[in-house]
């Protein structure tokens, strides 16, 4: 037989022992290490008989009562019950062989003549067997003032919150108290039967404690009270407020748009998604990955626009437009832009002389050029001096005028093409400038003349210059 002496300090009031129906029902004493649910205890060790004696010492006798319950094919049955009597919690007795029901909080009274009055209450759970404090006085009354209630806990977590989990959290002097909390439903700051605990108990380790995260979903009233772990006796209710305001779920932005895949070269191309957030608030920020070096990208509207050259010509691949609200973003499929060539008319430039001597050589060759690559130009000219030859592969003008040809030539046009396009000089007028040419004279004079006889002789002259 275990032998467990106490104090027998006085009887446990009415309050108390609602306290340990209400800890009962709502589980605070469920785990095994501290399973009474009455007012406290010291539990014992599971074995299949657990014995307690009510024991009393004084100066001049030592008494005692003894109670024995034996687990007995799974059931708890009393199995002795030596100088008192027993109770059920609803104060019912309960007689020698009764069965015992788990989870019960029974009351033992001796009847003893040294000890008469002298009580403890016990719990029978299963796997831990039978708890006891004492509560009693010897000599049948005027012993101590039984336990004390521990100190109210101190609630030091926030009294709001944006998570749904939320953790009651605090401090409290005595290690091993046991904190319980419980969602106060209808606001009255009762425990009520209806109201279970929010989590399992807490124990107080280092002076701090905290629950597990506990889901709320509203305004939330707390309820949190320390359980003494050896009398069980609760403290004062402590009221813990908490107002939640949830972060609002974000949607994510939405961008729609079917942007055009070529533009020609030199025309302006111009796209704008259209993006939306039902978020009321929000703004928008646009980004574009693989943007045309030739385009342009406006942040705030999303537009990509610009006018590609022929430089530009090919397609930039993988362009991909986005829009993000600063938490979730959305963007268009990716798509190809090509800038289609578009044929360039050539360049022809120079400044032909207007003027040459007869007798003298004349030359001049455009300069021609062509942005279009793999393109072969081709001159041509109008009204083209007679005495002038022309090359219709570089556009050069040649010739060596005479005399003949003084005068001018006006209106000539030297023009170069791409086989598509083409371009010309300014016209301009030629003009071969006269040089004196010496005259000429020719004629073979008689060397001898008969005497009385006439003698004539005219040459023949001549000048290449007219007038």
């Amino acid at each position: 037989m275990k032998i467990v002496s106490c104090s027998l300090p006085q009887k446990l009031s009415k309050t108390a022992k609602l306290w340990a129906a209400l800890l009962l029902l709502s589980g605070f004493w469920s785990t095994p290490a501290l399973a009474a649910v009455c007012p406290g205890g010291v539990s014992e060790q599971n074995t299949p008989e657990v014995s307690h004696t009510i024991m009393c010492s004084a100066a001049d006798f030592s008494i005692s009562s003894s109670v024995t319950i034996t687990k007995n094919g799974g059931l708890y049955q009393l199995t002795d019950l030596t100088n008192a009597t027993a109770a059920d919690a609803m104060g019912s007795p309960v007689n020698l062989n009764d069965v015992l029901t788990e989870g019960t909080c029974y009351t033992f009274t001796s009847t003893d003549a040294g000890s008469l009055g002298a009580e403890y209450q016990g719990t029978v759970i299963n796997a831990v067997g039978f708890t006891t404090v004492g509560s009693g006085a010897c000599g049948g009354g005027g012993g101590g003032g039984g336990p004390t209630p521990p100190v109210e806990p101190v609630v030091t977590s926030a009294t709001s919150s944006a998570l749904s989990d939320y953790v009651v959290s605090g401090t409290h002097p005595v290690d091993g108290t046991v904190i319980s909390v419980i969602i106060d439903a209808n606001l009255n700051n009762l425990l009520d039967i209806d109201e279970p605990p929010a989590t399992g108990p807490v124990v107080v380790s280092g002076g701090s404690w905290a629950t597990a995260p506990i889901s709320i979903s509203g305004n939330t009233r707390f309820l949190v009270v320390a359980n003494d772990p050896i009398s069980g006796l609760p403290s004062s209710l402590v009221v813990h407020n908490v107002s939640y305001t949830p972060i609002p779920t974000n949607t994510a932005p939405t961008i729609t748009g079917s942007p055009a895949t070529s533009v020609n070269e030199d025309s302006l191309y111009s796209f704008t998604p259209t993006a939306n957030d039902v978020d009321a608030g929000t703004t928008l920020v646009f980004s574009i990955t693989n943007k045309p070096g030739w385009a342009s990208f406006n942040t705030a509207t999303g537009t990509l626009s610009g006018t590609p050259t022929n430089t530009d010509v090919g397609t930039t691949q993988g362009i991909v437009i986005s829009v993000s609200d600063g938490i979730d973003s959305a963007s268009l499929a990716a798509f190809n832009l090509t800038v289609v060539n578009v044929n360039d008319a050539p360049t022809i430039t120079g400044s032909p002389a207007t003027s040459v001597n007869e007798d003298n050589v004349y030359s001049f060759a455009p300069v021609a050029g062509d942005v279009d690559t793999g393109t072969t130009l081709t001159f041509s000219i109008s009204n083209k001096p007679v005495w002038a030859n022309f090359s219709n592969a570089t556009g050069a003008l040649t010739g060596t005028p005479g005399n003949a040809d003084v005068g001018t030539t006006q209106g000539i046009v030297i023009s170069v093409s791409d086989g598509t396009d083409s371009a010309s000089l300014a016209a301009f007028n030629l003009t071969v400038v006269n040089v004196n040419d010496a005259p000429t004279i020719a004629g073979s004079p008689a060397t001898s003349v008969n005497e009385d006889s006439v003698y004539s002789f005219t040459p023949m002259a001549n000048d290449a210059d007219a007038g």
